[in-house]
């Protein structure tokens, strides 16, 4: 669906949200609702905060609905009395990269020859995050199921 603006036509991405979709006015992929907000208070959203909705719909970029917070506490709102389980992780992995196994990404890397590696990220028992890496991707899953990690591949 694309909706006319005083932004440009929008069009609905892969994620939701309303970007705007025409070149001419200068603001093609930019997020309607970020666009809105800037617009209404005439400056642009500070370096580490982000424009939230509050009411969680993306479709919603009515200024009463939008909010300027920092990053971090963006995450705790979409945090709140949510439990994810291991399938919604994995549904949510198979939607983020295109390898074909769960918390596997392949990321741009110059300095090796094929210009990227695989990278397997997983959160350690004190909740940070860590990652494994390899260039090859059958090296990466022993590495993975060296450290008894779960290492699962999509159907």
């Amino acid at each position: 669906m694309v909706i006319k603006t005083k932004f440009g036509n929008a069009g609905i991405n892969d994620r939701g949200y309303y970007r705007i979709v025409s070149s001419k006015e200068g603001n093609c992929n930019k997020k309607l609702h970020i666009l809105n907000w800037e617009d209404h208070y005439g400056i642009k959203v500070p370096k580490g905060y982000v424009i939230h909705h509050i009411d969680h719909n993306p479709l919603n970029w009515n200024i009463n609905n939008l909010q300027c917070v920092k990053r971090s506490m963006h995450s705790r709102y979409h945090q709140i009395n949510v439990k994810r389980t291991e399938k919604s992780k994995q549904k949510q992995s198979k939607k983020q990269n295109k390898t074909g196994y769960f918390r596997v990404y392949k990321v741009k890397a110059i300095r090796y020859k094929q210009g990227f590696i695989y990278v397997y990220q997983y959160y350690d028992e004190n909740k940070k995050r860590k990652s494994i890496s390899s260039v090859n991707i059958k090296k990466l899953e022993q590495k993975v199921k060296e450290k008894d990690l779960k290492w699962i591949k999509f159907e």
